[in-house]
């Protein structure tokens, strides 16, 4: 796994990514959300609420659809968004492992943090299942499966609000530190142990004895007993 998330944290494959979301965000995302509220017939989507919504409340939204509504629902849910979340998490993965991997430095806390982008798109995935579920049994209901979509869903934007979070600190320490690291003085810099021993100085350099029995030198003292 953390092999994977430096691979996403290379520089040319974050750039890649951050074009794949903007392309599908712009030509993909963009027109769905107008085919959805044209079947949705303004009832509001279940997937797209922020709040707990009761039993009550999502069986008003699958009447409200009607049966061709709730069949667009049950396709949109098992083709665009299986294709979506896998487009935001791998841009998630990349951009927040990069970004932190250049403020932070390559340590283990970065990667446990971009682990963190995993948990919308496993969110997500539960809850388009039972979404499927309550919709294609309507009107049988399912209760208790609903107020386990309605956490999930509240769970997932709860874990899409962290990881934004976690991407916007990124996004911002990152050219910091890359520019206080470009100004810092090379003076405060470590010295390698190597470059700080002393040199001896050659031995041509050194003054040579003087040969014994010249004038003026003081004889060897013998030990006295």
């Amino acid at each position: 796994m953390d092999k994977v998330l430096r691979w996403f944290a290379r520089t040319p494959v974050a750039l890649m990514m951050a074009a794949l979301y903007g392309l599908f965000t712009a030509f993909v995302l963009i027109p769905k959300s107008a085919e959805v509220k044209a079947y949705t017939r303004d009832a509001g989507s279940i997937d797209l609420s922020f709040g707990f919504n009761s039993p009550e409340t999502v069986y008003a939204m699958a009447e409200a659809y009607g049966e061709a509504g709730r069949q667009a629902y049950i396709f949109d849910r098992v083709s665009f968004d299986v294709i979506w979340p896998l487009v935001y998490t791998v841009f998630y993965l990349s951009w927040i492992v990069w970004t932190l991997r250049i403020a932070h430095g390559d340590s283990p806390r970065v990667l446990r943090w971009g682990k963190l982008a995993i948990w919308p798109i496993l969110l997500d995935f539960g809850e388009n299942s039972i979404a499927v579920l309550v919709m294609s049994l309507y009107p049988t209901r399912l209760d208790a499966a609903v107020y386990v979509l309605s956490t999930l869903t509240m769970l997932k934007w709860a874990s899409i609000g962290v990881t934004s979070l976690l991407l916007g600190y990124g996004i911002l320490a990152a050219p910091v530190q890359a520019i206080r690291r470009a100004l810092a003085p090379t003076a405060t810099r470590p010295v390698a142990p190597e470059t700080m021993t002393t040199k001896a100085a050659p031995e041509s350099l050194l003054p040579e004895p003087p040969p014994p029995g010249q004038p003026g030198q003081r004889p060897p003292t013998r030990p006295q007993a």
